[in-house]
């Protein structure tokens, strides 16, 4: 099973990164070698290709676990070529894990699996492995099984998932309220008025 690992180290108001180390594995599973990582995320351009709505529902399973010492996290990544563009796609499961000294947040261990079809499979069928972002697959009707989840990724990243496109129709900006209903029922927000859930 391919698996790389970062690690980033915190500063002691855990807002800013006093550093990273990027493993051997991780740039075999993205086609970047360590030191390339390393000078992307110094011009904070590091990044886990996927879908816009696919991170915001990744940021809000972070918010819902703040407190949590390990998280772990299910997910699509898309490769990119040296010139960027969108090469083949996986799942991953992604392990985070805090480590403390003396109850100060000092850095975050993140490990990455390539899963295959099957595995990710088994794991789904428990709904208490549900991600944020499969729990909206579901409530909006769409498919969740493996492949169909890889054979749609580049276009959810770049059409049916992308947050300016849906703005631009109607049936879009209905996804997208939608949407935010779902993630303000994650926090017990009440739904805003009409016309007021447009995401630039």
């Amino acid at each position: 099973q391919a698996a790389g690992s970062w690690t980033v180290f915190w500063e002691e108001d855990y807002l800013m990164r006093r550093g990273i180390e990027v493993g051997q594995g991780l740039g075999r599973l993205l086609h970047r070698n360590p030191e390339e990582i390393l000078s992307r995320a110094a011009r904070c351009e590091f990044e886990i290709p996927s879908s816009d709505l696919e991170f915001i529902c990744m940021i809000v399973d972070d918010l819902l676990r703040l407190s949590s010492p390990r998280i772990v996290r299910y997910q699509r990544i898309c490769r990119r070529s040296v010139d960027g563009r969108l090469e083949e796609s996986s799942l991953v499961r992604v392990t985070s894990v805090k480590h403390f000294e003396e109850e100060r947040l000092k850095s975050t261990c993140h490990t990455m699996e390539i899963l295959d079809a099957d595995e990710w499979s088994r794991i789904h069928e428990d709904k208490s492995n549900w991600t944020t972002y499969i729990q909206l697959r579901s409530l909006l009707g769409e498919e969740l099984g493996a492949e169909d989840l890889l054979l749609a990724h580049k276009k959810d990243m770049l059409f049916s998932e992308h947050f300016a496109t849906l703005n631009e129709t109607e049936e879009g900006r209905h996804r997208l309220k939608r949407v935010a209903d779902f993630i303000r029922s994650k926090f017990r927000i009440p739904s805003s008025p009409p016309g007021s859930d447009r995401f630039e």
